[in-house]
């Protein structure tokens, strides 16, 4: 297993906390997302946590459940980072 690089973890930090932040916003907790995706809720605490990252079809299946669009949980990614600016 190769190492993560900073980038990387940086990448799935950010990924993780705009989850997180769209699922606040919409009024779901972790196990109600989970559940709408068919997972574990282990798995998104994982995801906000940046222990790991989903992958392009579960992410799509985690902006379907959240009734956004992919590029929605992107920008919200890039709001917070130039916010941090």
């Amino acid at each position: 297993m190769r190492k993560v690089t900073e980038n990387e973890k940086d990448f799935l930090m950010n990924l993780g906390n705009s989850i997180a932040r769209i699922r606040l916003a919409k009024g779901l907790t972790q196990a109600q997302l989970a559940a709408k995706i068919n997972l574990p809720p282990a798995t998104i605490w994982r995801y906000e946590n940046a222990e790991t990252g989903p992958g392009v079809l579960v992410l799509h299946r985690i902006a379907g459940a959240l009734d956004v669009t992919l590029q929605e949980i992107l920008d919200n990614m890039l709001d917070k980072n130039e916010k941090e600016r």
